[in-house]
């Protein structure tokens, strides 16, 4: 046995390459509990979430889509069926998103406001383009049209 490994054997039947601690064995054959923990510790930290979509991916090209994305997202948070760092990532492209949706909302609304004022002003126009009857002439018109002929 070397005195500056461990005195026991790994699974293959070597002998462990540990550095051994006082009592001759490296910390993990010393005490296979410690060992046993720190694997289930690293296995829930690199654990591999589910890659399979709980629910479909519902349309996020408005707001209501968006606002019921996120609501679907907590709850797969929540379950533990995304990571709460996936999770945050999404969660900056979806405000980027709705921040997107604030402009071209406005500016879709100040299209529609400028069409119809520019639809007013043509009727406008087009209305002060004809001729107006005088009183006289509408009275002379009413005459004419209840005359027999």
């Amino acid at each position: 046995m070397n005195p500056n490994s461990c005195g026991a054997k790994n699974k293959n039947g070597q002998p462990c390459a540990a550095a051994p601690t006082e009592t001759g064995f490296c910390h993990f054959h010393r005490d296979p509990a410690l060992a046993a923990k720190l694997g289930r510790a690293g296995g829930r930290r690199n654990r591999h979430v589910n890659r399979e979509a709980s629910q479909p991916l519902p349309a996020i090209d408005t707001r209501a889509g968006v606002q019921k994305f996120i609501s679907q997202l907590i709850g797969d948070v929540y379950a533990e069926n995304v990571s709460s760092r996936t999770a945050t990532g999404i969660a900056t492209l979806l405000n980027t998103m709705i921040r997107t949706f604030d402009t071209s909302d406005l500016e879709k609304r100040i299209q529609q406001l400028e069409a119809a004022e520019a639809k007013r002003k043509e009727k406008e126009s087009d209305s002060s383009n004809e001729p107006s009857m005088t009183s006289s002439e509408s009275s002379e018109s009413m005459k004419s049209s209840s005359m027999p002929s």
